[in-house]
């Protein structure tokens, strides 16, 4: 008898364990900046880029696939000289989609940005869209889950990574798939 008790006991009052996981978290670098670097933010090309964005969830067979995103992160800008590129590559989407930029993770916090992702129940089994800077996307990918994340090309604005994870639970096999935008001419086509 005491034992049953002791075990009815254990079950209902030791907190239960629960892991949220994005079912994919799709991953890819901010819109074209100028050329000179002159300006915090995208170039004519950039916006024109952010523009199209929306269509890759109707066009893209992986990302039809998935379903739409439930969130967006964008790299915050820790003061007024610091980038918006981030931001501003989201806006379109976030307006097609009624869903607000989550900006509140300045560039070098992504640390804390990817434990939400990781943990936050209402993303589980859902799509999450990240955009930042290319330098740091391996990092996001590997936070995430990633055990070994390629580095992203400094030159390239073209691509996407989709991070899936197999069973879409905490401990699964997370896989890469980086793939073209082809949204503009001369975008990577494979």
């Amino acid at each position: 008898m005491k034992k049953t008790i002791l075990a009815f006991v254990m079950i209902f009052t030791i907190p239960h364990v629960t892991w949220a996981r994005p079912k994919a978290v799709i991953l890819f670098r901010h819109g074209e900046e100028p050329k000179d670097k002159s300006s915090n933010h995208l170039s004519e090309t950039g916006y024109l880029r952010a523009q199209l964005l929306p269509q890759l969830f109707e066009t893209n067979s992986v990302l039809k696939k998935l379903g739409l995103p439930v969130a967006l992160f964008a790299a915050g800008a820790k003061n007024k000289n610091k980038s918006i590129r981030s931001i501003e590559t989201l806006v379109p989407l976030s307006l097609v989609l009624k869903i607000p930029i989550n900006d509140r993770f300045i560039r070098d916090d992504f640390h804390n940005m990817t434990n939400e992702i990781n943990n936050n129940p209402d993303y589980d089994d859902q799509v999450v869209v990240v955009t930042w800077t290319h330098k740091i996307l391996k990092d996001i990918a590997e936070d995430v889950g990633l055990k070994k994340a390629p580095t992203y090309p400094s030159g390239q604005f073209d691509r996407i990574w989709v991070i899936t994870f197999d069973g879409g639970k905490k401990g699964q096999k997370a896989v890469l798939q980086d793939l073209p935008q082809q949204l503009l001419p001369g975008d990577s086509k494979k």
